[in-house]
């Protein structure tokens, strides 16, 4: 789930409409549950996908980062987990460089 420092931070990120489609009553409460971790930022329905494929790859790099901080083999057990062969590409993120072995 992606961190943001504020409510307003996510709530600047809305259309403001309050239309409910995300079962809040207001943008102001869906951006308040979204900072506190209760909520996605994708359950807003009408959020632009280029601004929430920014938040997503934002947030996946910054916790692919951690863990591979974290274990120092993961790249090579990655290349055994897969045998060294290519795999299909499903994902536009950093991890499928290591997954193609580009």
């Amino acid at each position: 789930m992606m961190k943001f420092s504020n409510a307003m931070e996510v709530f600047k990120l809305l259309n403001k409409s309050n239309c409910r489609k995300c079962n809040e009553k207001t943008c102001l409460a869906f951006a308040s549950k979204v900072y506190l971790g209760q909520k996605p930022l994708d359950q807003c329905p009408d959020l632009p996908f280029d601004v929430l494929e920014k938040y997503r790859k934002k947030q996946g790099e910054k916790s692919f980062k951690k863990t591979a901080d974290r274990y120092s083999g993961l790249f090579e057990d990655l290349i055994d987990i897969f045998n060294g062969e290519k795999t299909e590409n499903y994902y536009q993120s950093d991890i499928s460089m290591v997954l193609h072995g580009v």
